[in-house]
């Protein structure tokens, strides 16, 4: 599940800093047991193509499997809606919540546009997270001279240099927070009505 994950994930987003949530996102929202037609096509990024169906996302990888014959692999990886990948829907937004057994939750939001693209965001800015009284602030993962270290503080005072790898909240977000998210600001990728991904 994990190569899966990233492989789509890549696609989806690109992001240093990850931020965790404890339960899926967000409670106001509808579960969804298929992936609704709006979201539904195939878009094509570098040697990978990535179709969204109605029961996940599917991502066919070609890669060379050594250059002396000029031989491709086509791999595919899939990201089934199941216990742990869920959809919901609330007001014009998606919510796609991810993770591996046992870890804590990723969201994706996304929203289709009138134009027909689908904007894909997310946020690496925790203070739009703690900003929300809904949601409360668990831990964070630092890199401290090549060392992870976990706290209890958004705010360390180390001393010297390091680096915030990752935020975990509990609680559920307001679909205020999701709109702050749902910015330019934050856009992560464009799935194009052309097939391509920007």
């Amino acid at each position: 599940m994990k190569l899966a994950l990233f492989t789509i994930l890549v696609l989806i987003l690109s992001s240093c800093v990850i931020i965790y949530f404890t339960e899926p996102q967000p409670k106001e929202g509808i579960l969804l047991s298929e992936m609704p037609k709006e979201l539904q096509g195939s878009w094509h990024m570098d040697n990978s193509e990535m179709i969204i169906e109605s029961k996940g996302i599917i991502v066919y990888k070609t890669r060379h499997r050594d250059t002396i014959t000029n031989r491709l692999d086509t791999l595919y990886e899939k990201l089934i809606l199941s216990d742990t990948v869920q959809l919901y829907k609330i007001n014009n937004l998606f919510v796609l919540n991810y993770r591996e057994k046992n870890s804590p939750w990723e969201i994706a939001i996304i929203e289709k546009k009138r134009s027909g693209n689908i904007f894909v965001y997310g946020s690496t800015d925790t203070e739009i997270f703690s900003r929300d009284k809904s949601l409360r602030f668990e831990n964070a993962n630092f890199t401290i001279d090549e060392k992870d270290t976990t706290v209890q503080t958004l705010n360390p005072d180390f001393g010297y240099s390091y680096k915030l790898n990752s935020a975990t909240y509990s609680g559920q977000m307001t679909f205020e927070t999701l709109k702050k998210i749902a910015t330019r600001k934050n856009l992560f990728r464009i799935l194009k009505t052309d097939g391509t991904v920007k």
